[in-house]
């Protein structure tokens, strides 16, 4: 029997996750979660993160997950912007070539600009030139 866990954000289910989705990282059914909120889609994209992490370098980064579930994507990575333990999962993304699933990258899209402050923004900035070594960012 595959158990479900609800994802809960806002007071409110947006998700379900099987627990072989938590543990293969399979994708998430779309037609459960789909909302035009900008908000929920980081939020959203935010467990793509974690699955894409778990399914291409099999880290496997429950807390992040956990947090992302209680908190909601963006008070999650308010809070981990805040940490100043940066070394969450950059160091396995890193030898797996996979630092784009870094959650600062997903701060930096310009769809979630809107979310973040101008400071939120350059600290997701200077992790990635930490972590890459690039200006680019």
């Amino acid at each position: 029997m595959n158990s479900v866990t609800d994802i809960i954000f806002n007071g409110q289910k947006t998700c379900k996750v099987s627990r072989e989705a938590f543990i293969t990282g399979k994708p998430i059914n779309e037609e459960q979660i789909m909302s035009d909120n900008l908000e929920d889609q980081f939020h959203r994209a935010m467990i793509d993160v974690y699955q894409n992490a778990l399914r291409d370098c099999t880290q496997r980064a429950a807390y992040f997950l956990e947090m992302v579930g209680r908190q909601g994507g963006v008070e999650t990575a308010r809070k981990l912007l805040q940490s100043d333990d940066i070394e969450h999962s950059s160091s396995a993304l890193w030898k797996c070539g996979r630092l784009h699933l870094m959650f600062e990258y997903l701060v930096l899209q310009p769809k979630y600009a809107e979310l973040f402050t101008d400071e939120e923004k350059e600290m997701a900035r200077n992790r990635l030139k930490k972590e890459i070594g690039k200006e680019e960012f």
